[in-house]
């Protein structure tokens, strides 16, 4: 009898595979981070985006120095790999990410010769 539960334990568990990711690696949703540019600073993104197949559109803000801004983003969620646009004031930002859950993607925002880790968590 252990010896039948012991396999069955073994075959759910490789049916459950090795995502720690979860089943649903979507961007849809509202996901919200912070950047650092220098010690005293904090760069905060808030995301809002849909995600069709595996292309992302969305809107979200970026605060800093006490102005907030609208953002317009886009890109391609290819799990366990993020790809975003962002575009800010006609500047734009592109960022590099994984996800290491399903609501957390970790990854670098990159702006020029600038390149800032950000981490993303659902909402």
């Amino acid at each position: 009898m252990k010896i039948l539960s012991i396999v069955t334990l073994a075959l759910g568990l490789l049916a459950c595979g090795g995502d720690s990711a979860g089943p649903s690696k979507t961007f849809t949703g509202t996901w919200v981070g912070n950047a650092y540019p220098d010690v005293s600073d904090t760069a905060q993104f808030s995301i809002t985006a849909a995600q069709s197949g595996s292309a992302i559109t969305g809107v979200g803000t970026f605060s800093r120095d006490g102005s907030t801004n609208g953002i317009t983003v886009s890109g391609v969620s290819t799990p366990p790999n993020l790809s975003l646009v962002l575009t800010v004031n006609a500047v734009t930002l592109s960022y590099a990410g994984t996800y290491v859950t399903s609501d957390s993607v970790t990854g670098t925002i990159t702006q020029g010769e600038i390149v800032l880790p950000l981490s993303l968590k659902k909402q």
